[in-house]
Protein backbone atom coordinates (compact mmCIF):
# COMPACT_ATOMS: atom_id res chain seq x y z
CA UNK A 1 0.00 0.00 0.00
CA UNK A 2 1.09 3.24 -0.60
CA UNK A 3 1.90 6.33 2.01
CA UNK A 4 -1.31 8.31 1.18
CA UNK A 5 -3.11 7.10 3.62
CA UNK A 6 -0.65 6.90 6.05
CA UNK A 7 -0.48 9.45 8.95
CA UNK A 8 3.56 9.14 9.74
CA UNK A 9 4.94 9.95 13.33
CA UNK A 10 6.39 13.19 12.11
CA UNK A 11 3.04 14.92 10.94
CA UNK A 12 1.53 13.91 14.10
CA UNK A 13 4.27 15.44 16.44
CA UNK A 14 3.51 18.68 13.93
CA UNK A 15 -0.27 18.86 14.56
CA UNK A 16 -0.45 17.25 17.55
CA UNK A 17 -1.14 20.27 19.93
CA UNK A 18 -4.31 21.06 18.06
CA UNK A 19 -5.08 17.19 18.04
CA UNK A 20 -4.59 17.35 21.83
CA UNK A 21 -6.47 20.69 22.56
CA UNK A 22 -9.33 19.43 20.82
CA UNK A 23 -10.10 15.84 22.16
CA UNK A 24 -8.08 16.48 25.93
CA UNK A 25 -5.34 14.36 24.65
CA UNK A 26 -3.45 13.12 26.61
CA UNK A 27 -5.73 10.80 28.51
CA UNK A 28 -6.62 7.23 28.51
CA UNK A 29 -8.81 6.32 25.12
CA UNK A 30 -9.39 3.69 22.68
CA UNK A 31 -7.83 4.31 19.52
CA UNK A 32 -9.87 1.89 16.57
CA UNK A 33 -9.57 0.78 13.07
CA UNK A 34 -12.25 -0.22 11.01
CA UNK A 35 -12.27 -1.21 7.52
CA UNK A 36 -12.26 -5.30 6.64
CA UNK A 37 -10.91 -6.09 9.38
CA UNK A 38 -10.94 -4.16 12.88
CA UNK A 39 -8.38 -3.61 15.38
CA UNK A 40 -8.04 -1.68 18.57
CA UNK A 41 -5.37 0.43 20.60
CA UNK A 42 -5.79 1.36 24.68
CA UNK A 43 -3.61 4.20 25.70
CA UNK A 44 -2.87 8.01 26.90
CA UNK A 45 0.66 7.86 25.36
CA UNK A 46 0.65 10.09 21.87
CA UNK A 47 3.92 8.27 21.11
CA UNK A 48 2.52 4.88 20.88
CA UNK A 49 -0.37 6.53 18.93
CA UNK A 50 2.04 7.60 16.30
CA UNK A 51 3.61 4.35 16.03
CA UNK A 52 0.50 2.28 16.10
CA UNK A 53 -1.22 4.73 12.87
CA UNK A 54 2.14 3.86 10.79
CA UNK A 55 2.08 0.03 11.57
CA UNK A 56 1.89 -2.78 9.03
CA UNK A 57 -1.60 -4.19 10.83
CA UNK A 58 -4.09 -1.10 10.22
CA UNK A 59 -2.77 -0.06 6.77
CA UNK A 60 -5.84 0.37 4.65
CA UNK A 61 -8.04 0.79 7.76
CA UNK A 62 -9.56 4.04 8.79
CA UNK A 63 -8.25 5.50 12.14
CA UNK A 64 -11.40 6.58 14.45
CA UNK A 65 -11.21 8.23 18.57
CA UNK A 66 -13.05 7.55 21.50
CA UNK A 67 -14.77 11.27 22.48
CA UNK A 68 -15.13 10.86 25.57
CA UNK A 69 -13.25 10.05 29.08
CA UNK A 70 -12.89 6.54 29.77
CA UNK A 71 -13.36 4.91 33.52
CA UNK A 72 -9.91 3.86 34.76
CA UNK A 73 -11.24 0.27 35.32
CA UNK A 74 -12.14 -0.45 31.57
CA UNK A 75 -8.29 -2.07 30.61
CA UNK A 76 -9.80 -4.74 34.13
CA UNK A 77 -12.98 -5.06 32.91
CA UNK A 78 -12.97 -5.32 29.91
CA UNK A 79 -9.16 -7.26 29.92
CA UNK A 80 -7.74 -4.97 27.22
CA UNK A 81 -4.12 -4.80 26.95
CA UNK A 82 -2.62 -1.42 27.41
CA UNK A 83 -0.25 -0.08 24.88
CA UNK A 84 -0.64 -2.97 22.22
CA UNK A 85 -2.37 -2.90 18.77
CA UNK A 86 -4.52 -6.01 19.15
CA UNK A 87 -7.81 -7.75 17.22
CA UNK A 88 -10.43 -7.22 19.93
CA UNK A 89 -13.04 -10.00 20.47
CA UNK A 90 -16.77 -9.97 21.59
CA UNK A 91 -16.86 -7.28 24.20
CA UNK A 92 -13.46 -6.13 24.38
CA UNK A 93 -14.21 -2.54 22.95
CA UNK A 94 -14.88 0.83 24.94
CA UNK A 95 -19.14 0.24 25.02
CA UNK A 96 -20.92 2.95 26.74
CA UNK A 97 -21.42 1.40 30.19
CA UNK A 98 -17.68 2.38 30.97
CA UNK A 99 -17.71 6.23 29.76
CA UNK A 100 -17.68 8.29 32.89
CA UNK A 101 -18.65 11.69 31.36
CA UNK A 102 -19.08 13.33 28.42
CA UNK A 103 -16.60 16.29 27.18
CA UNK A 104 -17.48 16.23 23.62
CA UNK A 105 -21.02 16.75 22.28
CA UNK A 106 -20.43 16.36 18.44
CA UNK A 107 -22.16 17.50 15.63
CA UNK A 108 -21.98 15.24 12.33
CA UNK A 109 -23.40 16.47 9.26
CA UNK A 110 -23.44 14.30 6.25
CA UNK A 111 -24.32 14.57 2.64
CA UNK A 112 -27.30 13.01 0.95
CA UNK A 113 -25.50 10.38 -1.37
CA UNK A 114 -25.56 6.85 -2.80
CA UNK A 115 -23.86 4.42 0.27
CA UNK A 116 -20.51 3.34 -0.56
CA UNK A 117 -19.84 6.57 -2.99
CA UNK A 118 -17.80 9.53 -2.25
CA UNK A 119 -19.28 12.80 -1.43
CA UNK A 120 -18.54 15.71 -4.26
CA UNK A 121 -17.69 19.01 -3.51
CA UNK A 122 -21.00 20.59 -4.26
CA UNK A 123 -22.30 17.61 -1.60
CA UNK A 124 -19.65 18.97 1.29
CA UNK A 125 -20.92 22.55 0.53
CA UNK A 126 -24.89 21.32 1.77
CA UNK A 127 -23.01 19.98 4.61
CA UNK A 128 -20.84 23.19 5.55
CA UNK A 129 -23.95 25.39 4.87
CA UNK A 130 -26.09 23.23 7.42
CA UNK A 131 -23.24 23.34 9.85
CA UNK A 132 -23.53 27.08 9.87
CA UNK A 133 -26.86 27.83 10.16
CA UNK A 134 -26.97 25.22 13.15
CA UNK A 135 -24.20 26.97 14.30
CA UNK A 136 -25.41 30.64 13.76
CA UNK A 137 -29.12 29.70 15.56
CA UNK A 138 -27.08 27.51 18.39
CA UNK A 139 -25.07 30.82 19.22
CA UNK A 140 -28.21 32.99 18.94
CA UNK A 141 -29.58 31.32 21.86
CA UNK A 142 -26.77 31.92 24.22
CA UNK A 143 -24.53 29.05 23.24
CA UNK A 144 -20.86 29.11 23.61
CA UNK A 145 -18.37 28.66 20.44
CA UNK A 146 -17.66 25.52 19.45
CA UNK A 147 -14.92 23.66 20.43
CA UNK A 148 -13.77 22.94 16.67
CA UNK A 149 -14.24 22.23 13.65
CA UNK A 150 -13.45 19.21 11.21
CA UNK A 151 -13.24 18.38 7.43
CA UNK A 152 -14.26 14.26 7.77
CA UNK A 153 -13.23 14.03 4.12
CA UNK A 154 -17.47 13.19 3.58
CA UNK A 155 -18.47 15.80 5.31
CA UNK A 156 -18.19 18.15 8.28
CA UNK A 157 -17.72 17.37 11.97
CA UNK A 158 -18.54 20.50 14.43
CA UNK A 159 -17.65 19.72 18.64
CA UNK A 160 -19.00 21.53 21.36
CA UNK A 161 -17.20 21.52 24.82
CA UNK A 162 -19.21 20.06 27.55
CA UNK A 163 -18.50 17.94 31.30
CA UNK A 164 -21.88 16.14 31.57
CA UNK A 165 -21.52 12.77 33.47
CA UNK A 166 -22.73 9.75 31.83
CA UNK A 167 -26.40 9.39 33.73
CA UNK A 168 -29.58 8.54 32.28
CA UNK A 169 -30.94 11.46 32.07
CA UNK A 170 -28.06 13.01 30.10
CA UNK A 171 -28.91 10.23 28.02
CA UNK A 172 -32.74 11.24 27.71
CA UNK A 173 -32.12 15.05 27.26
CA UNK A 174 -29.25 14.61 24.36
CA UNK A 175 -31.54 12.18 22.59
CA UNK A 176 -33.69 14.45 22.45
CA UNK A 177 -31.35 17.63 21.66
CA UNK A 178 -30.36 15.68 18.21
CA UNK A 179 -33.77 14.61 17.26
CA UNK A 180 -34.82 18.09 17.65
CA UNK A 181 -31.97 19.82 15.56
CA UNK A 182 -32.40 17.23 12.95
CA UNK A 183 -36.25 17.87 12.66
CA UNK A 184 -35.35 21.42 12.33
CA UNK A 185 -32.14 21.78 10.15
CA UNK A 186 -32.36 18.67 7.81
CA UNK A 187 -32.09 19.08 4.40
CA UNK A 188 -32.73 17.45 0.99
CA UNK A 189 -29.29 17.09 0.29
CA UNK A 190 -27.43 17.02 4.08
CA UNK A 191 -28.86 15.55 7.11
CA UNK A 192 -27.82 15.62 11.19
CA UNK A 193 -26.25 12.05 12.29
CA UNK A 194 -28.44 11.79 15.48
CA UNK A 195 -26.34 8.44 16.63
CA UNK A 196 -23.16 10.54 17.26
CA UNK A 197 -24.98 11.40 21.02
CA UNK A 198 -23.58 7.59 22.17
CA UNK A 199 -21.45 8.23 25.23
CA UNK A 200 -18.52 5.65 23.61
CA UNK A 201 -19.06 7.72 19.95
CA UNK A 202 -16.06 7.02 17.66
CA UNK A 203 -15.12 10.00 15.80
CA UNK A 204 -12.60 9.91 12.64
CA UNK A 205 -9.41 11.31 14.02
CA UNK A 206 -7.99 14.46 12.75
CA UNK A 207 -4.80 14.04 10.05
CA UNK A 208 -5.71 10.65 9.34
CA UNK A 209 -6.93 9.22 5.66
CA UNK A 210 -10.48 8.33 4.94
CA UNK A 211 -10.68 5.73 2.99
CA UNK A 212 -14.26 6.10 1.85
CA UNK A 213 -13.86 9.18 0.37
CA UNK A 214 -10.27 9.06 -0.65
CA UNK A 215 -9.44 12.47 0.90
CA UNK A 216 -7.86 13.11 4.54
CA UNK A 217 -9.22 13.95 7.18
CA UNK A 218 -8.36 17.54 8.55
CA UNK A 219 -8.76 19.93 11.70
CA UNK A 220 -10.28 23.13 10.13
CA UNK A 221 -9.92 24.94 13.55
CA UNK A 222 -9.76 24.66 17.22
CA UNK A 223 -10.95 26.62 20.08
CA UNK A 224 -9.14 26.82 23.31
CA UNK A 225 -11.29 29.03 25.12
CA UNK A 226 -14.59 27.50 24.04
CA UNK A 227 -16.85 27.38 27.29
CA UNK A 228 -18.61 23.96 28.38
CA UNK A 229 -22.53 23.72 26.37
CA UNK A 230 -24.46 22.79 30.20
CA UNK A 231 -28.27 20.88 30.04
CA UNK A 232 -29.68 24.42 31.04
CA UNK A 233 -28.72 25.00 27.05
CA UNK A 234 -29.47 21.52 25.91
CA UNK A 235 -33.04 21.79 27.36
CA UNK A 236 -33.78 25.78 26.50
CA UNK A 237 -33.22 24.46 23.05
CA UNK A 238 -35.18 21.18 22.99
CA UNK A 239 -38.07 22.93 24.69
CA UNK A 240 -38.26 25.56 22.55
CA UNK A 241 -37.75 23.41 18.49
CA UNK A 242 -40.09 21.06 20.45
CA UNK A 243 -42.72 23.84 21.14
CA UNK A 244 -42.51 24.89 17.56
CA UNK A 245 -43.86 21.62 16.29
CA UNK A 246 -47.42 22.47 16.91
CA UNK A 247 -50.70 21.02 15.70
CA UNK A 248 -52.50 20.55 12.43
CA UNK A 249 -55.88 20.38 14.12
CA UNK A 250 -56.63 20.41 17.58
CA UNK A 251 -56.84 16.59 18.91
CA UNK A 252 -60.11 15.12 20.17
CA UNK A 253 -60.15 15.18 24.12
CA UNK A 254 -61.87 12.39 25.67
CA UNK A 255 -64.24 13.22 27.94
CA UNK A 256 -63.13 14.12 31.28
CA UNK A 257 -59.63 16.49 32.11
CA UNK A 258 -57.31 14.88 29.79
CA UNK A 259 -56.23 17.82 26.93
CA UNK A 260 -53.50 17.56 24.29
CA UNK A 261 -51.68 20.00 26.48
CA UNK A 262 -52.15 17.27 29.40
CA UNK A 263 -50.79 14.33 27.08
CA UNK A 264 -48.00 16.36 25.90
CA UNK A 265 -46.93 17.50 29.58
CA UNK A 266 -47.05 13.45 30.31
CA UNK A 267 -44.65 12.80 27.15
CA UNK A 268 -42.85 15.52 28.58
CA UNK A 269 -42.59 14.46 31.95
CA UNK A 270 -41.00 10.71 30.94
CA UNK A 271 -38.79 11.82 28.34
CA UNK A 272 -40.80 10.64 25.41
CA UNK A 273 -40.02 12.38 22.00
CA UNK A 274 -42.97 12.48 20.02
CA UNK A 275 -44.25 14.52 16.86
CA UNK A 276 -47.31 16.62 16.48
CA UNK A 277 -50.52 14.90 14.77
CA UNK A 278 -50.89 14.54 11.50
CA UNK A 279 -53.84 14.16 8.94
CA UNK A 280 -54.21 10.64 7.59
CA UNK A 281 -55.82 9.34 3.91
CA UNK A 282 -59.03 7.52 4.50
CA UNK A 283 -58.28 3.59 5.00
CA UNK A 284 -54.86 4.32 5.52
CA UNK A 285 -53.36 3.15 9.02
CA UNK A 286 -52.61 5.06 11.64
CA UNK A 287 -49.11 5.13 13.05
CA UNK A 288 -47.94 6.48 16.31
CA UNK A 289 -44.38 5.91 17.41
CA UNK A 290 -43.34 6.78 21.02
CA UNK A 291 -39.24 5.74 21.62
CA UNK A 292 -36.97 6.25 25.01
CA UNK A 293 -39.82 4.51 27.34
CA UNK A 294 -38.76 4.70 31.18
CA UNK A 295 -39.66 1.77 33.64
CA UNK A 296 -41.92 4.28 35.65
CA UNK A 297 -44.06 4.26 33.07
CA UNK A 298 -45.92 0.71 34.25
CA UNK A 299 -48.23 2.37 36.70
CA UNK A 300 -50.48 4.32 33.77
CA UNK A 301 -51.18 1.03 31.90
CA UNK A 302 -54.27 1.80 30.45
CA UNK A 303 -54.67 5.32 30.77
CA UNK A 304 -56.14 7.09 27.17
CA UNK A 305 -53.41 8.87 25.56
CA UNK A 306 -55.09 10.26 22.82
CA UNK A 307 -58.64 10.13 20.43
CA UNK A 308 -58.63 9.45 16.88
CA UNK A 309 -61.48 9.84 14.39
CA UNK A 310 -61.87 8.51 10.96
CA UNK A 311 -63.25 9.93 7.88
CA UNK A 312 -66.01 6.38 8.24
CA UNK A 313 -67.08 8.13 11.60
CA UNK A 314 -65.72 5.20 13.95
CA UNK A 315 -63.31 6.85 17.11
CA UNK A 316 -60.65 4.64 18.56
CA UNK A 317 -58.80 5.91 21.31
CA UNK A 318 -55.05 5.29 22.31
CA UNK A 319 -54.22 3.40 25.76
CA UNK A 320 -50.84 2.13 27.32
CA UNK A 321 -52.32 -1.52 26.83
CA UNK A 322 -51.67 -4.01 29.28
CA UNK A 323 -49.32 -6.11 27.12
CA UNK A 324 -46.90 -3.09 27.29
CA UNK A 325 -43.72 -4.13 29.03
CA UNK A 326 -41.25 -2.12 31.11
CA UNK A 327 -38.02 -2.71 29.07
CA UNK A 328 -36.59 0.31 27.17
CA UNK A 329 -37.72 -0.34 23.76
CA UNK A 330 -39.54 1.43 21.22
CA UNK A 331 -43.41 0.80 20.89
CA UNK A 332 -45.66 1.40 18.06
CA UNK A 333 -49.25 0.92 18.15
CA UNK A 334 -51.12 0.32 14.47
CA UNK A 335 -54.96 1.10 13.97
CA UNK A 336 -56.18 -1.11 11.13
CA UNK A 337 -59.55 -0.56 10.77
CA UNK A 338 -59.97 -1.04 14.31
CA UNK A 339 -58.88 -4.95 14.70
CA UNK A 340 -56.02 -4.17 16.75
CA UNK A 341 -56.14 -5.23 20.54
CA UNK A 342 -54.56 -2.21 21.68
CA UNK A 343 -57.17 -0.22 20.97
CA UNK A 344 -60.77 -0.11 21.36
CA UNK A 345 -63.68 1.53 19.78
CA UNK A 346 -65.40 4.33 21.52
Amino acid sequence: MGQLGILDKRTLVELDNRVCKLFGLPRLTEVRWLGRQRASLVTRDLDVIAEAVVSPDVQDLDTYLVINELMEDVLVRRQMPLNTIYAPLRGQCVADSDIVRHILLPLDFDPVRAIGTAARPDQIADAVEMRNALVLYLNSRGWPKPAGDVASGNGRHCYYRTDLPNTREVQLSLYGLYTVLARKFDQPGAKLDKSVRSPAQLMRLPNTFNFKAQRRCEIISVNEAAAPVTLEHIHAVVKELRGEQGYQKPLVARPGEWTPQRMEALLDFYSLDYQAPREVPHRQSIVLQVTQRRPAMRHIRGLPLARFSRPSGRIFVLTLGAGVTPAPLSLRWRIATGCSSRFRSA
